[in-house]
């Protein structure tokens, strides 16, 4: 029975050593001008302009502009169940705007670094609910995972916010 009791002692201490590592490993800083905009106990850290405002409650790491203005970002992660590659994860993601989403016109491509990592970006527009939106995704994959960083803004505040949106894509590490 002590034999017993002294293993479960010793599994307790060992766990919570481990909890006590865990929980005091250190977060990243924020870039100068940004705050973190990340859920907790994510693998990567999301970084938007102070300015903006973190969304906590949606589920999803993003923030948006301000009250007034709901130009956001957002950041999701995938994984395939086959294994692709950004292009063709953007290819399936393509698809279903398509479908979903009147008016959907593809207006051009290009290419970023999130993280270090070359990231396919992709500019389009759709109307939702009566109203014109502009899009830009990047995509970019890292241990069989996407992350899938979403500008949205109604075309009449696009312009306004690439260049912010830009340094976010920019600030976007893995943990």
């Amino acid at each position: 029975m002590k034999l017993f009791q002294r293993l479960i002692c010793m599994i307790a201490a060992l766990i919570l050593t481990a909890s006590a590592l865990v929980s005091c490993t250190p977060d990243l800083e924020a870039p100068d001008g940004m705050q973190a905009a990340s859920l907790e106990g994510v693998e990567y850290a999301l970084y938007v302009p102070e300015s903006w405002v973190v969304n906590k409650n949606s589920g999803v790491s993003g923030a948006y502009v301000s009250a007034y203005d709901k130009s956001n970002v957002t950041l999701i992660s995938y994984i395939p169940t086959t294994a692709m590659t950004a292009e063709q994860y953007w290819t399936v993601c393509e698809e279903s705007y398509k479908t979903e989403f009147d008016n959907y016109a593809f207006v051009e491509s290009g290419s970023v670094t999130m993280a270090g990592l070359p990231a396919p970006y992709y500019v389009y527009t759709a109307t939702i609910g009566g109203d014109d939106y502009k899009f830009l995704q990047a995509i970019v994959g890292s241990n069989g995972i996407f992350y899938n960083l979403t500008y949205t803004a109604t075309s009449e505040f696009y312009d306004a916010h690439i260049e912010e949106v830009m340094s976010i894509i920019e600030a976007f590490t893995f943990r």
